[in-house]
């Protein structure tokens, strides 16, 4: 799910072309984790069993820093678009 909201996200602050710091971060860490996998998957293939839980118990801690900020970034841009949507008047019923 925070995956799925770091892509929304993404096409949203394209469109804006506005990055904020958070996104960068999430951006970062999400990187690392696939950085982290594909090394696994190297050394995997290459040498000795390494997708084990063992090895693999960084990763999660990163999936769960990615997913929490890409979350927050989704709703807080959800937040503030409805409350811009309320300060001007608005609504989306009047639209159609």
């Amino acid at each position: 799910m925070g995956l799925i909201a770091f892509f929304a996200m993404f096409g949203v602050y394209i469109k804006e072309r506005s990055v904020p710091v958070l996104f960068v971060i999430s951006g970062a860490v999400w990187l690392a984790v696939l950085v982290r996998q594909i090394l696994l998957l190297l050394v995997h293939i290459s040498s000795f069993p390494a997708i084990i839980m063992l090895y693999s118990m960084p990763v999660y801690s990163l999936l769960l820093i990615a997913s929490l900020m890409s979350l927050y970034l989704l709703i807080a841009f959800i937040y503030a678009y409805f409350a811009e949507m309320h300060a001007t008047g608005n609504s989306l019923i009047s639209k159609y």
